[in-house]
């Protein structure tokens, strides 16, 4: 028989019971199958049951203090404390972040400072649309290898930098390398033949342009500086000991870390606190 009432704390509704232990709502939308079309709720509800009792078949038994399997759940729980970790201390800095003030003084200062990130080569292009594949090629074999689209039946685009150029020719584009190369870009109905018409010398882009970049880039370095003293505010307010005879155990610490079961180790992710 299910309790009386719902234990405090409880993030949603309990939508069954099994040996008095409840099922959260969460538990089973959390497990919602990716790729598979969503079923019945009770289905899936009776799915969850199953998992919930075979789990507790495998503790009766005692095959979770098998070694391997010790291991491997050892292993999954380090992984998800590690998990969580990133995702609050994620949430700190994006909080951080998100509570600095900026003055259009300091945004054209770090602008400044930091001018040669937004030097950037413009492209200038032109495009000629068809309506097949067939024509766009046709068209380019009839220039020839010194023929040149037409500016007065062609359209001109750019100079631009690259991300500001229809995504309908890249990344075909952007592999042009000598004025009066050609390429035929498209899919479907629309195609176009587009040629270089030259590449301009990087040149910084004007505050006005980066504007949104650099309130990005300025925003997190503040940011970063202000976590790192709240982190050195909490690191001295805080009542720390460490055992120095378990730091100073080589044998503990020898050890080469193992990835958990079907997952290798990647290089240090990069933390979200570095400035753009």
């Amino acid at each position: 028989m299910a309790p009386e009432a719902e234990p405090r704390g409880s993030a949603s509704p309990v939508v069954a019971w099994v040996e008095g232990e409840p099922i959260h709502v969460e538990d089973v939308v959390g497990r919602a199958p990716r790729g598979r079309e969503l079923r019945e709720p009770r289905e899936r509800v009776e799915e969850a049951i199953g998992r919930r009792l075979m789990v507790e078949e495998t503790r009766r038994r005692r095959l979770d203090e098998a070694p391997g399997v010790r291991e491997r759940i050892a292993a999954i729980r380090r992984e998800a404390v590690e998990r969580e970790e990133g995702a609050l201390r994620n949430a700190l800095f994006d909080s951080l972040r998100s509570g600095i003030a900026l003055t259009e003084e300091e945004l054209r200062q770090h602008y400044q400072d930091t001018k040669a990130r937004y030097f950037e080569r413009r492209i200038h292009l032109r495009r000629a649309v068809f309506d097949s594949e067939e024509a766009a090629r046709a068209a380019d074999a009839a220039l020839g290898p010194a023929g040149h689209l037409d500016p007065e039946s062609s359209e001109d685009l750019g100079p631009a930098v690259p991300r500001d150029l229809p995504r309908s020719i890249l990344p075909e584009a952007l592999h042009l390398r000598v004025p009066g190369e050609r390429v035929v870009v498209g899919e479907g109905g629309e195609w176009a033949l587009v040629e270089l018409v030259e590449i301009v010398a990087a040149a910084p882009r004007s505050f006005e342009e980066v504007r949104e970049r650099v309130e990005a880039s300025l925003r997190a370095l503040k940011a970063q500086q202000e976590f790192g003293r709240v982190m050195e505010r909490l690191r001295t307010d805080a009542e720390v000991e460490i055992d120095e005879a378990v730091l100073g155990n080589a044998a503990l610490w020898d050890r080469e870390e193992s990835p958990p079961p079907g997952r290798q180790l990647s290089s240090a992710s990069q933390s979200r606190a570095t400035s753009e």
